[in-house]
């Protein structure tokens, strides 16, 4: 009766695992996606107004990966959060470096 009811809560268990993590990764892509698309947008209606050159879109790659994979890693790999954490920092610095150059000229 004991291997039975353990086995039962094994299987809940498992099976609450395995849709926390398809929820983890459609949540991790939904945001990601999101908020690439808004800064993609932005920067396309910059560009489109003050013919800049768009070199703004390797910003938004690092966003992009940094958020998605700050909400796909689990959270005992404290370093790979930073990374990301460092990556969309960067992601901001490089998507908003030359519109500051272009305001101080």
């Amino acid at each position: 009766m004991n291997r039975d009811k353990l086995l039962k809560k094994a299987k809940r268990e498992n099976l609450w695992k395995d849709e926390r993590e398809k929820l983890i990764n459609i949540r991790a892509s939904s945001i990601a996606g999101t908020y690439s698309m808004i800064l993609l947008i932005v920067l396309i209606i910059y560009n489109w107004c003050t013919g800049a050159p768009k070199d703004s879109l390797i910003g938004i790659l690092y966003i992009h990966m940094g958020v998605y994979n700050f909400f796909n890693i689990s959270k005992e790999q404290k370093i790979l959060r930073i990374a990301s954490i460092v990556m969309v920092i960067a992601g901001f610095i490089y998507f908003i470096d030359p519109l500051v150059r272009r305001i101080s000229l």
